[in-house]
């Protein structure tokens, strides 16, 4: 699906995110993405929610964001309290979600140049 009607000039952008992948500026992605204003890593190797710790978010952390956006796949599945704790404690705000639903708020929150954060989980 097409996200957005005006398209940004922001780099990390997504243009389209569906059962084929995220669209990122040219480039198809069909693999799990940590994401933010400044940063893209498109080999991150959490491929679930059951893998995902504060280790594997340091590379999008580093910029302390305001918000990260938990894309846990097809399904929004909460991942273990301790690691939301530890990102409230960072003053990190959570917000939880499928990954389709985390790529159409990361564009707007974006779009807002707000300082946000998406670790992406790619499962279909």
């Amino acid at each position: 699906m097409q996200l957005t009607w005006q398209q940004s000039h922001h780099p990390h952008h997504i243009i389209t995110a569906d059962k084929h992948g995220i669209v990122i500026g040219e480039t198809r992605h069909q693999t799990s993405l940590l994401l933010s204003d400044s940063l893209l890593i498109t080999d991150w190797p959490v491929t679930n929610s059951q893998l995902l710790g504060l280790d594997k978010l340091q590379p999008v952390l580093a910029d302390l964001p305001e918000v990260l956006l938990l894309g846990t796949g097809v399904q929004q599945i909460f991942p273990d309290m301790l690691l939301l704790q530890s990102l409230l404690a960072k003053g990190v705000g959570v917000e939880v979600m499928d990954t389709l639903a985390a790529c159409r708020t990361f564009n707007v929150l974006l779009d807002e140049k707000r300082k946000v954060a998406a670790a992406l989980i790619w499962d279909n």
